[in-house]
């Protein structure tokens, strides 16, 4: 039911978020600090889990939505419907292992590794438990 829950949610999310301003494609160089300044509400947040640094986009209040880009992208994949569902939701778009400006170690990246970098997350963010949701990679 709550898996259900979420994918209407998103759906609803990225419907109305298609009329924003921002763009879908930021410019070479752009900063993660430029990016969520177009991002009421949200904050750069980094995190040192299971032995790399992970960077992480969170703002909102509620349940702990935990957002998992796909290949080869980073947090700003959900930039669309984070203000949405931070409404109701603490949202944290992350950066996996090696990805965007989390830490890029030489190894560590098979999915049990990847998994716990992110269970981590969750703890170090204040929670036991979160809604995971992902697409490609980060499904």
């Amino acid at each position: 039911m709550r898996l259900a829950c979420m994918a209407l949610i998103l759906a609803a999310s990225t419907c109305l978020a298609q009329s924003t301003v921002i763009p879908d494609q930021p410019a070479a160089g752009t900063t993660d600090e430029e990016l969520v300044r177009l991002l009421p509400g949200f904050e750069n947040q980094t995190a040192e889990v299971n032995g790399v640094r992970l960077h992480y986009v969170i703002g909102g209040k509620g349940p702990l939505v935990i957002l998992l880009p796909g290949w080869p992208q980073n947090w700003w994949e959900y930039h669309k419907v984070m203000p949405t569902l931070a409404a109701n939701y603490r949202v944290a778009s992350v950066d996996f292992r090696g990805m965007g400006t989390s830490s890029k170690p030489a190894d560590g990246y098979d999915k049990k590794n990847m998994a716990h970098d992110i269970a981590e997350l969750i703890r170090h963010i204040g929670s036991e438990k979160a809604y995971v949701v992902g697409h490609d990679i980060g499904a």
